[in-house]
């Protein structure tokens, strides 16, 4: 879900005769696949799926040839807070919505300036929806990835690991919220299901921020992989001094206990469960000379996700 709190769809949601203007139907017939023929007012998406299910049952049922009935989701939701919010199963459906129901608020408020505006009757905007050549555009795309429809966010996503990462999920069908210290370039935050964010996730302030945007870009958080971390100059135990210490687990260790205390109300909200990965390392079971604080943050991590995953799992049981 990607959220657009544009003045002009914030006004249209707010007006007083939203309901009149937008449960009308779409502005062109064939956007009714992209946008189902109405939005959803509000948020009350059981109450859509319902009415949609009884209007397919309707017309489905004067239909000549047995028709099977799409997902019930809305596409686009006209809210009073967030404006304008385009569902998809990846960021370029979202995309494609609202750009069409951008346009369709600009027709339908120029209609209703030159004296009314009139939609086509809700059985033809079915027939539309549910012709096989309509249909067949769909089809195109063919069968969904693995990951598609849910949102994954990565920490340390601009090279090494972390970029192999987010590499895999987009191929994988997945959209990818990347979190980095480093600001992103055109070259690593040109895919279309991919939005990289500068934040240094030692700043409590900054994740925060972060979060928002990627909420407000992409709807939540499905998948969660705390790849972020530093590999310290070797320092021998007896040279190894407070501030070397506390720099490699602020890092290694605390920024990731925020991460994970900060997106697990996300992570519970995710329809298929909330999944973390963290990375680990070998040092853990098989420690070197010279990387005691580097060691020793991997394995206080490794405990933590251990310790996280026993208590969330007695809260999806619960």
């Amino acid at each position: 879900m990607a959220s657009h709190p544009t003045p002009t769809n914030l006004a249209f949601a707010r007006r007083q005769d939203v309901r009149a203007l937008a449960l009308q139907g779409c502005a062109t017939p064939d956007h009714v696949i992209r946008t189902k023929r109405i939005p959803l007012l509000g948020r009350n998406v059981e109450e859509y799926a319902a009415d949609y299910e009884q209007s397919f049952a309707t017309y489905a049922s004067r239909a000549n040839a047995g028709l099977t009935m799409l997902d019930a989701a809305p596409r686009i939701i006209l809210d009073q807070q967030l404006g304008l919010c385009a569902i998809g199963r990846t960021a370029r459906d979202c995309a494609i919505a609202s750009e069409i129901y951008d346009h369709t608020i600009e027709i339908i408020l120029r209609a209703h300036a030159l004296g009314g505006w009139c939609a086509l009757p809700a059985e033809d905007l079915f027939a539309i929806e549910y012709w096989e050549l309509e249909q067949a555009k769909l089809l195109r795309a063919g069968q969904p990835k693995a990951f598609a429809g849910e949102v994954a966010l990565v920490t340390g996503s601009s090279s090494g690991i972390g970029l192999a990462c987010v590499n895999t999920l987009l191929a994988q069908g997945a959209t990818v919220a990347g979190f980095d210290r480093n600001p992103p370039t055109a070259k690593n935050n040109s895919h279309a299901s991919l939005l990289q964010l500068a934040c240094d996730i030692t700043d409590a302030t900054a994740v925060h921020r972060c979060l928002d945007d990627t909420v407000l870009a992409y709807g939540g958080v499905d998948m969660l992989i705390l790849n972020a971390g530093v590999f310290p100059e070797s320092r021998r135990v007896a040279d190894l001094t407070d501030a070397d210490w506390d720099a490699t687990l602020c890092i290694n260790l605390d920024a990731n206990l925020r991460m994970l205390r900060e997106v697990y109300p996300l992570l519970r909200l995710s329809p298929r469960g909330g999944r973390v990965v963290v990375v680990g390392s070998r040092n853990v079971p098989a420690p070197g000379p010279g990387a005691a604080a580097y060691s020793a943050s991997k394995a206080a991590l490794t405990q933590l996700a251990r310790v996280t995953a026993l208590e969330w799992a007695e809260t999806q049981s619960a």
